[in-house]
């Protein structure tokens, strides 16, 4: 989570610093032009995490609008993400299905983060008849199947096209 908040800043134009802090004894990213944003795990909730926003903002209204089927939010600030665990079979099979898209079915680039339990997996194709072929293999729907009962309590796929890509280094 953390490395997608300050990826997602860095795609932003108006935030040119984001600073990571601890707010309360929590990990916070702050910027000049925007609202601080918090994470946290407790203990009396082991099985979850969550992100907070400030309270006067109306982010997780907009939020609830564009994902109320996605993500689960307490009041006006917070939005709370399950936590499922991921075994050496899960590593396993991540491994088995990029290496067959890669070698099958001609994905250019599968690339994967990882913090805690949370997985963020990002894969390139040529075409859109690549990933349909690639949707529809067996050995894949089974994976899948078993993530579904398994590893995750909720995911989403998204299939996007790259307009624009920016790259800086420091």
């Amino acid at each position: 989570l953390r490395n997608l908040i300050i990826s997602t800043a860095k795609k932003i134009d108006e935030i040119n610093k984001i600073e990571e802090t601890l707010k309360w004894g929590e990990p916070s990213y702050i910027t000049k032009n925007g609202s601080t944003i918090r994470i946290d795990w407790k203990r009396k909730d082991p099985e979850q995490y969550s992100m907070y926003f400030n309270c006067k903002t109306k982010l997780i209204d907009t939020f609830k609008e564009l994902y109320k089927d996605r993500f689960q939010f307490k009041g006006n600030r917070e939005i709370t993400f399950q936590i499922n665990e991921l075994d050496e079979k899960y590593n396993s099979t991540a491994k088995h299905m990029r290496e067959l898209a890669i070698s099958k079915y001609g994905c250019s680039e599968f690339i994967s983060t990882t913090e805690g339990n949370i997985e963020i997996a990002i894969s390139y194709w040529e075409t859109q008849e690549q990933i349909k072929e690639w949707k529809n293999d067996k050995e894949h729907i089974k994976a899948q199947n078993i993530g579904k009962t398994k590893w995750y309590k909720s995911y989403t796929i998204q299939v996007v096209e790259i307009i624009r890509e920016y790259n800086e280094i420091t």
